[in-house]
């Protein structure tokens, strides 16, 4: 078996841009859905509609700030932090939150979410109102 392993240094291009942004609003997290589901069920048409929302904001902070869409095949690193009031109970799985925000991104802030190659997500309890920061560097 040791002949068929080999070891390769693992080494991620240091970023040399970077991107940030706030949204102020509860996250709504990815929720699976068929072709019929997404125009029926509830669950899906209000992640759709949120989806839309969060891509509205990331364009109008791209359009004030003179940002530009990240060019195809650049290696992207991106730092998520989700901000919730309150006592520490689970409103969502953070992984579907990811989920959510990457795709909320794809178009607007990078082409395509294939070109994400580190992502750091945190949940934050006690923030005085819901919201999410998004750091993306490339």
């Amino acid at each position: 078996m040791s002949e068929l392993m080999t070891e390769v240094p693992l080494r991620l291009a240091q970023p040399h841009n970077e991107m940030q942004f706030y949204v102020v609003g509860k996250v709504v997290p990815y929720v699976r859905m068929t072709q019929r589901g997404k125009w029926v069920d509830r669950q899906a048409i209000r992640y759709m509609v949120w989806k839309e929302y969060f891509g509205r904001k990331l364009k109008e902070i791209i359009q004030a700030s003179g940002f530009e869409m990240i060019p195809k095949g650049e290696p992207i690193w991106s730092t998520m932090v989700y901000e919730l009031p309150g006592p520490r109970t689970p409103r969502f799985d953070l992984d579907n939150a990811i989920k959510g925000i990457l795709d909320a991104s794809q178009g607007i802030v990078f082409e395509n979410d294939m070109d994400v190659e580190r992502i750091v997500a945190t949940r934050v309890w006690g923030a005085h109102d819901f919201g999410v920061t998004l750091n993306v560097r490339y």
